[in-house]
């Protein structure tokens, strides 16, 4: 067979044909398997074009809303043929799957040139391996290709990108993608990719919305992925590992990336997570490394299926809403030096049952707590001065509370809506002023309210305080007492710590039981950490100052 190009409104179709036509009878039958191949094209035409080419509705904006999902009979006025698009030859000739007839192998020998060495063969391969260097106009007609054309497996394995990062926009081009104020998106037909193993950076919305994309290896020289890298793509993702001397996850790296889930393992190298890292993703469990310094706002927002996290004491949280939604998540450890537990935290951990108040928590904002169903009891640090509005709302599985004795304000509908509660203690010898239904009574919807009759447990000599106190007086049955449970800061107490150099080491004893501990160089770097064990542990270092961090102080330690 030979092939010949037939052009039908603007659409461009291969089709195979007779080498020559011998006779009229010949002639007739060939044109009825032309007419019977433009009608099966055209019909592919629309299929593809319904499915594989654009978006309807969904649409991701730097305000992270989505637009309203469209029905199809609201969007006939898009013209029936994009005037790019090329017919996939092989459902023409009967190729099937990721068959190879399409396949193609370039070597460029300087970046730049990739559009030269394909030549015509850009409109028709579906899959396309390159050895040499590559720029951002090679990643360009990469582009092209998947998104104008059929490429759908490109191999770089052999390739040198220019500057050891993928570009940013290498398959995402919104001016052009973007349609009709962002209610539609039009996308490329990337499956596969192979990246060069040294590759360091993934560039700013690299891979955005590339919805059928399935396959990506994570290169050992990654160092960082920049903002967006992957939002909205359909990476297929079982679990993901760094490598070491990975630092950074970029905002919305992996946005809304509904197939990315499982485990993820960081390196120690990690340093930061980026404002709505991993939102929406099916993620159920992460390391977070003793050395990473920031995990920005809403980095886990919405991940329904993450079960724990545990933040090292070398970690700052920076923002909001970090693990809000996250219904699945039972456990979650928050580190020493913390100073707030920020606004909406984690609003509607509905399973959440396991959680640290550090000793270092002075404030617990707006809503931090809200919904959190199977809490149990909570005993808060001494130091802690306010409880702002809404923070401890809902918590329906709440027995037995600690409120400590600097506790100065508890916020409105701050303890409402606490269905389980047994007791409160609150060890102020004045009582906190209270906003509007502290605890109760809601009269519009009652059924919120904390129970009025259970016992409040006082210091002693101080019941009248807190009968007649705003907020207070709603509660009936005050007790005086001296025997209140055990604090936070009693309970570190008890592990009498001691820590000092010697000969070139730092020493660190407990008396009691095992006390945490952590050494940082004078310029606040992250050297070790661990947990005292058999009454203490040491480490030898070079001469200098360093700061160590043991049980609930500070130390600065001269080798």
């Amino acid at each position: 067979y030979t092939f010949a190009n037939v052009t039908c409104k603007g659409v461009t179709f291969r089709l195979a044909k007779g080498a020559h036509l011998d006779s009229r009878a010949q002639y007739k039958n060939n044109v009825m398997r032309i007419n019977l191949l433009l009608l099966a094209s055209i019909i592919c035409v629309l299929s593809s074009y319904s499915k594989n080419n654009i978006i309807i509705g969904k649409t991701k904006t730097d305000s992270v809303r989505m637009t309203e999902v469209r029905p199809v009979s609201e969007v006939s006025h898009i013209s029936l043929y994009n005037q790019h698009f090329k017919y996939r030859q092989k459902n023409i000739i009967g190729a099937s799957g990721t068959d190879s007839v399409f396949s193609r192998s370039v070597v460029t020998e300087r970046p730049g040139e990739l559009a030269d060495k394909l030549g015509d063969d850009v409109h028709y391969i579906d899959s396309l391996a390159i050895s040499g260097p590559l720029n951002d106009s090679d990643f360009y007609t990469l582009w092209q290709a998947s998104y104008y054309d059929t490429l759908c497996v490109i191999n770089l394995e052999n390739a040198e990108i220019v500057g050891n990062e993928v570009p940013s926009h290498a398959f995402y081009h919104p001016e052009i993608q973007v349609k009709d104020g962002g209610s539609f998106i039009y996308v490329p037909r990337l499956k596969n990719i192979i990246l060069p193993e040294s590759v360091k950076g993934i560039g700013r919305f690299a891979f955005t919305y590339t919805t059928f994309m399935q396959e990506i290896n994570i290169p050992e020289s990654l160092n960082y992925l920049e903002e967006d890298a992957f939002a909205c793509s359909s990476i297929q993702k079982d679990s993901l590992a760094f490598p070491e001397g990975f630092e950074r996850i970029g905002r919305e790296a992996f946005f809304d990336c509904e197939y990315v889930g499982g485990n993820v393992h960081l390196p120690s190298t990690i340093k930061s997570i980026g404002m709505y890292a991993f939102f929406a993703t099916k993620i159920t469990n992460i390391n977070l490394p003793e050395g990473l310094d920031t995990i920005e706002e809403r980095a886990f927002q919405t991940c329904l299926y993450l079960k724990e996290a545990i933040i090292p004491n070398s970690c700052q949280l920076f923002g909001t809403r970090h693990f809000m939604f996250d219904e699945a998540l039972e456990k979650l450890h928050l580190p020493e030096g913390l100073d707030r537990i920020p606004e909406k935290m984690l609003w509607g951990c509905l399973n959440l049952r396991d959680i640290n108040i550090p000793v270092s928590v002075r404030k617990i904002e707006p809503w931090s707590m809200t919904y959190n169903y199977n809490v149990r009891s909570l005993e808060l640090p001494e130091g802690l001065d306010v409880i702002q509005e809404g923070a401890l709302y809902g918590l329906h599985g709440l027995e037995t509370i600690v409120f400590p004795s600097t506790l100065k304000e508890l916020g409105n509908s701050s303890c409402i809506d606490w269905h389980s509660i047994q007791q409160i203690y609150c060890k102020a010898q004045i009582p906190p002023s209270c906003g509007n239904a502290v605890f109760g009574p809601d009269e519009s919807e009652p059924e919120f309210n904390t129970p009025s009759d259970i016992p409040v447990y006082v210091p002693k000599g101080t019941a009248d305080l807190y009968r007649n106190a705003v907020g207070w007086n709603y509660f009936t049955n005050f007790i005086e007492t001296d025997d209140f449970p055990t604090s936070v800061e009693s309970t570190l107490a008890t592990s009498s710590m001691e820590v000092y150099g010697h000969n070139g080491t730092i020493v660190i004893k407990s008396q009691g039981s095992p006390a945490s501990y952590a050494i940082y160089s004078i310029s606040g770097k992250l050297i070790n950490y661990g947990t005292t064990e058999h009454g203490q542990s040491q480490m030898s270092l070079p001469h200098g100052i360093y700061i160590v961090k043991a049980g609930c102080k500070k130390y600065k330690i001269i080798l």
